[in-house]
Formats: structure tokens, sequence, C-alpha cells
């Protein structure tokens, strides 16, 4: 009899063991996905040499191409980890940004528009969080712009009193 009752007590708790890790098995929250303010700028240059800007922008500040429409004009990054510096939220009524958060994921798109002679960029950050009102420092985007402006810039330069020509 007492026998018996060891096997069920022993039933009982694999049962209970194997049900209760079962169920932790299952996330209870999900990430959402929010779009930042856009970054833009213009340059004196075709729609395809910014393409290859764009490009070259990307690969040098570490962002793999995940998606690329040329004839619409946008080129999508992979989903990265976000950088120390790049996101931040303002808890509560706080005006000292906290950089600290973690378990954010980055998207960068980045629009290609030709208009007359010049071509303007538009980059937005994407953000998955589990924290809510992620936001933006405007970093990475000013850096990525840089980068195009500088692949974009003349190959020859001419130095006077004037300045950089």
């Amino acid at each position: 009899m007492q026998r018996d009752n060891r096997a069920y007590a022993r039933f009982a708790m694999i049962l209970f063991i194997a049900l209760s890790l079962s169920a932790c098995a299952k996330p209870l929250v999900s990430a959402t996905s929010t779009d930042l303010p856009p970054m833009e700028r213009s340059f004196s240059a075709s729609a395809n040499e910014v393409y290859y800007a764009v490009r070259w922008a990307m690969a040098v500040r570490g962002y793999p191409v995940g998606f690329e429409d040329l004839r619409g004009g946008v080129i999508t990054s992979s989903w990265v980890p976000t950088r120390a510096d790049s996101h931040y939220i303002q808890p509560f009524t706080s005006t000292t940004p906290d950089y600290g958060t973690t378990m954010m994921q980055q998207q960068y798109e980045i629009r290609v528009m030709p208009a007359g002679g010049e071509t303007t960029v538009s980059v937005t950050s994407r953000v998955k969080s589990l924290v809510a009102n992620p936001r933006s420092s405007g970093r990475e985007e000013r850096a990525l712009l840089d980068e195009m402006a500088h692949y974009l810039r003349s190959r020859d330069v001419e130095l006077t009193n004037i300045g950089v020509e």
C-alpha cells in the first residue's frame, strides 16, 4: 500500500514538473516595432551615385543589407542590436536620457529620392523593443549621412585661402 502511494506521489511530481516546465516556454510579452522620425539630407549627385554611397556607408557602419528595391528607392538594413549610444528612453518625468536600455533591435530604412539635379536621402530608424517609447539619439543616422557625404565628395580636392572646393 505504501509502495503504491510512493509510485502515485512520484508520478504526480513528474507530471507537476513537466507541466510547470512546459508553461515557462511561452513568451508573455512580444516586442513592438516603432518607426522613429526620419533624418534627411540632399546631395548634388545622381540617384545611381547615391545608391553606391548608401551601400558603402552601410558597410562602413556595419549594417548588412536586408532588403533592396532600387526601382522604389528603398534600401533596408537587417535587424541588428542597438548600439550603446544610438537609442534611449526617457523614463517618467526625467530630463536625462537613459541609454542603458537593452534587448532592443534596430533596422535602418534609407530612401533615395531624386529631384532635379539633387538627390534627397531619408534615413529612418526602426526599433523593436519591449520598452515603451524608445527614441533615437540621431547619432547613427547622422553618421550614415556623413559617410555618404564622404563617399560622394570629389576625389580631387583644391585647397585655397577661401576654403576647400
